[in-house]
């Protein structure tokens, strides 16, 4: 399953306090991106997890993993880094992390 470093977990919550509205139920959804000529990993914050996916839940912070893209995150860490007003995050091996 997805892990989260704490960077990861605290840049969640930011995405999560900044959305107005969200409910106590809500999260950040990664889910498959069309890009064209190629897929990618698509983060959006969520109301409610969808209706197969992975709910991970990591202090404080809840992913909701889509079932298209879980078993290509298993193995995988979550990680992100504040650069500037923006956050960028990545996704690495778990050996790796």
């Amino acid at each position: 399953m997805l892990t989260l470093t704490d960077s990861a977990a605290e840049a969640v919550k930011q995405a999560m306090n900044a959305a107005e509205g969200l409910p106590d139920s809500g999260g950040l959804r990664i889910s498959a991106q069309d890009l064209g000529d190629s897929t990618g990993l698509g983060l959006a914050v969520e109301p409610v997890p969808g209706e197969n996916d992975q709910v991970i839940e990591e202090e404080g912070a809840r992913v909701f993993v889509a079932a298209e893209v879980a078993p290509f995150l298993d193995d995988k860490v979550l990680d992100a880094e504040q650069q500037g007003p923006n956050i960028q995050f990545s996704v690495t091996d778990q050996e790796s992390a």
